[in-house]
């Protein structure tokens, strides 16, 4: 039986706790009378579609060759640190410490958001390093490591595709960058030799 890991278990509880309090706030408020401020229509928004939105997009980039998920990521990060200041919310009630001066926002500290904050930044350590990092050596690297790097992540993506999938790619060369291309040539090969 496989167990997941720490820092899955850390990114679930990080992305389902806002989804679980979004959700169950929305529930509260269809049946009841409470009523939403600005705050959490807000953190609704920027949750579902900033976050979600993005990882979606990405989703469907990385399909198509593309680098993936690394602006959602950072959103995620966003939109957490964002609730810790509780300028925006995932819930119909307020958590925490609230300030409010006459015309200013609202303005207060969620200390379950401040954990949700540890906690993404341990769950994804290594996603925002490779981000952070890519950012930094870009112009500094030479570009045959980011070309190995980048067949290697392909071949990854790529390993479970058959033979004939492999071959389409080579043959639709237009629609796919080199490195695609590079890593569907080096796993053919593999699969032939395996024959």
């Amino acid at each position: 039986m496989k167990y997941l890991s720490t820092k899955k278990i850390l990114k679930i509880i990080v992305i389902g706790i806002p989804l679980f309090s979004i959700f169950h706030s929305l529930y509260v408020l269809s049946v009841s009378d409470y009523t939403a401020d600005n705050r959490f229509l807000y953190g609704l928004l920027l949750y579902l579609c900033g976050y979600f939105g993005l990882w979606q997009i990405e989703y469907y980039l990385t399909y198509l060759n593309f680098r993936g998920h690394q602006m959602s990521t950072i959103a995620l990060g966003i939109i957490i640190f964002l609730s810790c200041f509780n300028l925006i919310v995932f819930s119909h009630i307020d958590v925490g410490f609230t300030i409010k001066l006459s015309e200013l926002p609202t303005f207060g500290f969620n200390p379950i958001c401040v954990i949700l904050l540890i906690f993404y930044l341990i769950a994804y350590k290594k996603e925002l390093n490779r981000i952070f990092e890519s950012a930094d050596s870009n112009s500094s690297k030479p570009k045959e490591e980011t070309f190995e790097e980048d067949v290697n992540r392909f071949i990854q993506v790529y390993s479970d595709k058959s033979t004939r999938e492999l071959s389409e790619i080579i043959n639709n060369s237009d629609s796919y960058t080199t490195c695609a291309i590079e890593a569907s040539r080096r796993l053919l090969a593999d699969k032939t030799n395996e024959l």
